[in-house]
């Protein structure tokens, strides 16, 4: 009897001596900003942050990139309408990275152009960019891209309309310059709003899952002022899931601007507490939280 005594206090002087371990459970880490510079120029991507990753992982980060023609699907006129893969649909290593003591890793010095090269060409109107997070922890999730439209409703006014399928936070912006001013945007946590993650939502003008954003388009540019614009309409729309995210952005043509300059912009994909990953960021602002233009 007293040796079971013994054997048992022996057992329990053990579980409170032993060294405490800190235990990680981790799905794929997130993306959480991309940096895009030079937009009038080509829109290149120079950096890509992550979080909600596991300390001391190596994460690759890779993506895939397919051009598009911007329009409404079964349109009459010019319908949207996917074109060639890039790289015949091969994902390209952006770099490999390690998450810190945070959970977050970054990826600088990137040169990945992720801007659309024409709004008058039919395949060169849109471009969709898939981030891909490969780490130990998880299959990575990539959000799909149905379709984007640059709509003209009046004259003086863009909308942006389109489809994202598999994301936890969506977002949509359409814009003529980099102000606040410029354009409009929306964004939403499906995983905490009641739509439910993963679920395909549209942006429209009437019938969507959202109301499509709208732009007033005025050229403000003057020579020797500040004021900066685009020498294009753009519309973005952002999906992001654990594991991956879609960034799909299209050029529509605007008039031309009496006095042109260069833009560099920050796509900002801050954390949210839903879906226990990141997200899109309430923000202060138009344009201030998912689409920042420096």
């Amino acid at each position: 009897m007293n040796r079971i005594r013994y054997t048992i206090a022996a057992m329990v002087g053990f579980l409170v001596t032993a060294p405490m371990a800190t235990v990680y459970t981790a799905g794929p880490p997130t993306v959480s900003n991309f940096s895009i510079a030079d937009v009038t120029n080509g829109g290149v991507l120079t950096e890509v942050d992550g979080s909600h990753g596991v300390p001391g992982d190596v994460v690759r980060v890779g993506y895939v990139q397919r051009n598009f023609n911007e329009g409404v699907p079964g349109a009459a006129t010019d319908p949207f309408a996917w074109c060639a893969w890039k790289n015949g649909g091969n994902e390209i290593t952006l770099g490999w990275a390690t998450v810190n003591q945070f959970g977050d890793f970054a990826l600088p010095n990137l040169s990945t152009q992720v801007y659309p090269t024409n709004p008058t060409d039919v395949c060169a109107s849109g471009l969709m960019t898939q981030i891909i997070t490969h780490s130990n922890f998880g299959p990575s999730t990539v959000p799909v891209l149905h379709w984007l439209n640059i709509g003209k409703p009046a004259n003086g006014i863009r909308t942006v309309a389109g489809s994202i399928q598999y994301a936890t936070q969506v977002a949509a912006m359409v814009a003529d310059g980099p102000k606040d001013v410029d354009g409009g945007e929306n964004h939403a946590d499906l995983s905490t709003d009641g739509i439910g993650a993963g679920r395909q939502v549209s942006w429209k003008g009437n019938g969507g899952t959202f109301q499509s954003p709208t732009c007033n388009v005025v050229d403000e540019t003057n020579i020797g002022s500040p004021t900066q614009e685009f020498p294009f309409i753009v519309g973005k729309l952002v999906g992001h899931a654990p594991g991956g995210s879609v960034l799909a952005i299209a050029k529509g043509t605007r008039p031309a601007l009496r006095n042109p300059q260069t833009i560099y912009v920050k796509v900002n994909i801050k954390g949210l507490p839903g879906c226990g990953g990141g997200g899109f960021g309430s923000g202060a602002g138009l344009l201030g939280s998912i689409f920042k233009f420096l």
